[in-house]
């Protein structure tokens, strides 16, 4: 195979395609991952797209067809990357939300001054939702997701991956709530017994004894529901996987 027009169409269609991947994807896309490891790993995973895509590609001509023909590509590697980011995405919304039930959220506000982490949850959530995305092999899903696009052809419509979208943030903010809910419900119970506390003996400052207290029942719930972090993750990446399927189907 020579280096011609067509093998450096079917290399461009695959940057392309392969960087927006990149870009929107877990474990390169955050701002720990430095832009030349992105580069070159999307340069390599291109070069071992080009033969297969040799001879199917071919740039258009005009300026807004090529226009159009990059967009289509990168749209179709950000589709990718941000159906599998969704799993880590409700896994930090759950945290968010946790963050201001347990009372962690509260360290910016009682020291403005000081520049304390307010999403302690949230991040601890997050890193462990990735380390998890990785144990189950959501890595993976990444690389058959970008070949299975390239199989799809022109079947690929907007309205179908639009509908997958939405259909992706819905289920995903439910599965947000999943995460959340046993660690809720614990500050639910925590707050409702400092109510009943506070009304029965108005003389103790419940705000200095219950945000020890509740941050303590937080911690340990937290604990005790991490299995329901490794379910959401495992049932995430097989909600984005059936998203991508349905979307490649056309």
């Amino acid at each position: 195979m020579s280096l011609d027009s067509a093998l450096l169409a079917a290399f461009f269609a695959a940057f392309l395609r392969t960087s927006a991947m990149v870009l929107a994807a877990p474990l390169f896309g955050g701002n720990g991952t430095p832009v030349i490891v992105r580069i070159f790993f999307a340069a390599a995973l291109s070069l071992c797209l080009t033969p297969i895509l040799y001879g199917q590609v071919s740039i258009p001509s005009d300026a807004l067809s090529l226009l159009f023909f990059a967009g289509k590509e990168i749209a179709c590697g950000l589709l990718i990357g941000v159906a599998v980011q969704f799993v880590l995405w409700a896994a930090e919304i759950a945290g968010n939300f946790l963050d201001m039930q347990v009372g962690f959220g509260l360290a910016s506000v009682l020291v403005p001054n000081q520049s304390l982490p307010s999403t302690v949850i949230s991040k601890f959530k997050f890193m462990l939702a990735l380390v998890l995305l990785v144990t189950v092999n959501g890595h993976h899903l990444l690389v058959q997701a970008l070949v299975t696009s390239y199989r799809a052809g022109d079947s690929i419509t907007m309205a179908t991956a639009f509908d997958q979208v939405l259909t992706g943030l819905g289920t995903m903010s439910l599965l947000a709530i999943q995460i959340a809910a046993p660690v809720a419900a614990v500050a639910f119970v925590v707050d409702a017994s400092l109510g009943i506390v506070s009304r029965a003996v108005p003389q103790i400052n419940i705000l200095m004894v219950g945000i020890p207290g509740k941050l303590l029942a937080g911690i340990v719930a937290v604990g005790i529901a991490l299995p329901a972090l490794a379910a959401g993750v495992s049932r995430g990446v097989e909600i984005a996987a059936e998203a991508l399927g349905k979307t490649f189907a056309g």
